[in-house]
């Protein structure tokens, strides 16, 4: 039983947008599963549907443990922070970014969308 099981999942394991998709359907209160999910479609280019991946991440912060809550708030933010840069709301993704970094200071991932976001302001003046 434990193979069929296993062998009927391994299309979903195999891609990491179906198994986001999956994790999303079957925890969807859940924001972890709705943050992975958005920097697939990302990397996709589906920024739209990171975007809204992401807000729902957002708005599944409440009511998590309080470390799991910023951790995940925080990349959500970062995230959208990119995506909404690309999509040329400059002012909105410095905001979030800012707002990202002030929740997890020092956190290296957070610093490094932080650096290329300002980075990118100073090169497009």
């Amino acid at each position: 039983a434990l193979v069929i099981l296993t062998s009927a999942r391994v299309h979903v394991w195999g891609d990491p947008r179906l198994l986001w998709t999956d994790a999303v359907q079957h925890s969807p209160e859940k924001p972890r599963p709705w943050v992975n999910l958005g920097q697939q479609y990302q990397l996709a280019g589906a920024e739209n549907l990171a975007a809204d991946a992401y807000l729902t991440a957002i708005r599944r912060t409440s009511g998590r443990s309080y470390d799991e809550q910023v951790l995940s708030l925080a990349v959500a933010e970062a995230n959208l922070a990119l995506v909404r840069w690309r999509q040329g709301d400059r002012q909105l993704a410095r905001n979030l970014i800012e707002q990202a970094t002030a929740r997890v200071p020092g956190d290296a991932s957070l610093s490094a969308v932080s650096a290329w976001i300002y980075g990118q302001s100073i090169l497009s003046r």
